[in-house]
């Protein structure tokens, strides 16, 4: 399953990016009353393909489908590693995962599909603020940095955001770990009115070496039908 945690970490990674402002004072509260009044686009469903290269190496293939609370995603395997294509269900009873041929396992702790900005990203920009030691680090221009910090396995790590809040656009993310940085930056499409992230340009470097990794988001379809069957556990 480690092939899975290296998505869902991508994913969940996966999700703002920063710049640095010189300094202006805005409060918590400031913060939370100014992002609840940005106006967010809603959509009926959501359909894409994730494409993630390294490198200039294609790594994965994923479909993802959502509709209403439904989401599904499903991981293309790869033969050399013996691993065979994934698919990940999650709706109002919790998250299940199923290998190849393999019988479907629940996982109660993961929230996957919560997690992609190109979906919700005002709702991310919310849970961002009940993170532990969150604060509003400088706000200029209609543009905000904020910092706070994440546990994800074990390590804890020190995250800043640039956020436009003029459009509820996350700008950019700074990641410090234990053992090295990642620095991310987001691109924005439009399609029927409706703001998706496009692109992510993810920048890493620990003491192993550098790593280049994009994100991108492709073959977009908003508020298009979505058949219900494809929700369900075959």
């Amino acid at each position: 399953m480690k092939f899975i945690k290296k998505i869902i970490t991508i994913v969940f990674i996966l999700l703002m990016s920063v710049c640095v402002f010189s300094s202006s004072k805005m409060t918590v509260e400031d913060f939370k009353n100014e992002l609840s009044s940005i106006k967010m686009e809603s959509y009926t469903t959501f359909e894409c393909e994730i494409e993630i290269e390294m490198d200039n190496k294609i790594l994965s293939m994923t479909k993802m489908y959502k509709k209403g609370e439904k989401s599904r995603m499903e991981i293309k395997g790869d033969k050399n590693m013996g691993i065979g294509d994934i698919v990940i269900i999650q709706d109002t009873s919790g998250t299940y995962t199923k290998e190849g041929k393999n019988k479907w396992i629940k996982s109660n702790n993961m929230s996957l599909m919560g997690q992609y900005g190109m979906i919700d990203t005002k709702a991310m920009l919310e849970e961002m603020v009940k993170k532990e030691r969150f604060e509003v680090e400088d706000y200029k221009n209609k543009i905000a940095t904020i910092r706070y910090k994440e546990e994800n396995y074990g390590t804890v790590s020190d995250i800043r955001v640039g956020i436009d809040m003029s459009k509820g656009r996350i700008i950019f993310q700074e990641i410090e770990m234990n053992n090295g940085f990642s620095r991310i930056i987001y691109e924005y499409g439009e399609q029927s009115g409706k703001m998706y992230i496009k692109e992510l340009k993810i920048d890493t470097r620990t003491a192993l070496g550098n790593k280049q990794m994009n994100i991108r988001i492709k073959n977009v379809k908003i508020d298009k039908k979505i058949n219900d069957k494809i929700f369900k556990r075959e």
